[in-house]
């Protein structure tokens, strides 16, 4: 019987001996988590309808009901676990199809360093989500939506023949919910890259096209909205202001001297900023809609509503989602604290966090995009000065 106050792992793969080696890497493990085994998908089944587990690591192909499949189970009855993929399987187009399912790939033979750094990863993010029915909604999306037109535009652009990596890269540069989950599937572990890719350009040319075109057509990876639908519209205003965000934080990274790495960072961060906002929108449009003059038309900062409506702030349901989905640490805290970075301690205020939230602070308000007041402490560290900060707009090129 296990304790349901525990963090629960369970451990999913045909072969006895991989199970064993995994019981012998995370014995010390045994001591702050709940670990479980299982042999075939219909055995995790079983074990799942009896405790509440946190995260989910199952290989790919076993014989009976594969990893996919199974996961793919879990995602639709136990939508808050965590679903990681462990596997041998080098076949990216087999990965590309499992995109719907599963929130992280892990390659065969993985260190026991980046096994344990995953699933502690979903550790802490379960602490940033304390509502059980939020994660389950946060991890039951595992793209965000994406405008009809834009998917449109790019099955267009993959069939051209004549279409480079940079006309490709142009329109996935878009649409946030697209870039988000290119960027996702060209940093899984899968592909073997030395460092993490920030930027849509690069990532499109280490796919490919031939890749993209796959998983494109897959259907499974992206989730198209009609902008004739008060859903779709919202989605298309928002991914307009998070394009302008994420324009806006890489220029200030820019101007007060940044790193390339940051900056690079501070961009994407920016362009992710509202994905929670995103995700509320499509699993709950009827409180957007019911609650329109609440959301649109109040002097209350829209996160805060958020909070009283559903338990928490767009910004820690994006976290949590970036978080599942493996980004960087660096674009997972400037999404999450982007409003209130006091809560997360830096190091260097010359951080992706501080760029994005001072392009919150600048960025043109809608009815769905507040502003918010810039941090004094994010200034001082920038050597800026309030009214310095007043030219945010010329500064930015907003």
């Amino acid at each position: 019987m296990t304790d349901d106050t525990s963090f629960q792992v369970l451990f999913v793969d045909d072969d006895q001996r991989v199970l064993s080696g995994l019981m012998r890497q995370l014995r010390s493990y045994r001591y702050c988590w709940d670990i479980q085994f299982a042999k075939s998908g219909d055995e995790a089944l079983r074990i799942l309808r009896s405790a509440r587990v946190h995260v989910v690591v199952s290989d790919m192909r076993m014989p009976g009901m594969s990893g996919v499949e199974f996961l793919d189970t879990v995602r639709r009855e136990w939508p808050g676990a965590g679903r990681i993929i462990l596997s041998g399987q080098t076949d990216h187009r087999e990965i590309l199809k499992s995109t719907g399912s599963v929130h992280q790939f892990l390659q065969k033979p993985c260190t026991p360093h980046d096994l344990v750094r995953a699933i502690e990863r979903c550790h802490r993010l379960v602490s940033l989500l304390d509502q059980p029915a939020l994660r389950s909604l946060a991890s039951a999306i595992c793209s965000l939506p994406v405008v009809s037109e834009s998917y449109a535009d790019l099955l267009s652009t993959l069939d051209n023949d004549a279409s480079d990596a940079s006309q490709i890269a142009s329109v996935i540069e878009r649409d946030v919910g697209l870039a988000a989950k290119v960027l996702q599937l060209v940093n899984s572990a899968f592909f073997g890259l030395p460092r993490r890719i920030e930027t849509v350009r690069s990532a499109v040319s280490l796919l490919g096209v031939s890749q993209l075109r796959a998983v494109a057509l897959s259907g499974v990876a992206f989730d198209a909205l009609d902008t004739r639908d008060p859903c779709g519209e919202a989605i298309r205003s928002l991914w307009a202001s998070s394009f302008e965000i994420g324009r806006a934080a890489e220029r200030l990274a820019r101007n007060n001297g940044a790193e390339a790495e940051t900056i690079e960072q501070s961009r994407l961060a920016g362009m992710l900023s509202l994905i929670g906002r995103a995700i509320l929108i499509r699993m709950h449009p009827e409180h957007y809609e019911h609650h329109g003059d609440a959301f649109g038309n109040t002097a209350s900062p829209l996160q805060d509503t958020e909070d009283a409506t559903f338990g928490a702030p767009q910004q820690f349901v994006g976290g949590y989602a970036l978080g599942i989905w493996a980004f960087e640490d660096n674009v997972v805290n400037a999404v999450t604290f982007q409003s209130k970075p006091e809560l997360c301690e830096l190091d260097n205020t010359r951080h992706p966090l501080s760029f994005v939230h001072l392009a919150r602070c600048c960025v043109a308000p809608t009815a769905l995009v507040e502003r918010h007041h810039p941090s004094g402490a994010i200034l001082r560290g920038l050597g800026m000065s309030e009214a310095a900060f007043g030219e945010c707009e010329r500064v930015a090129d907003l």
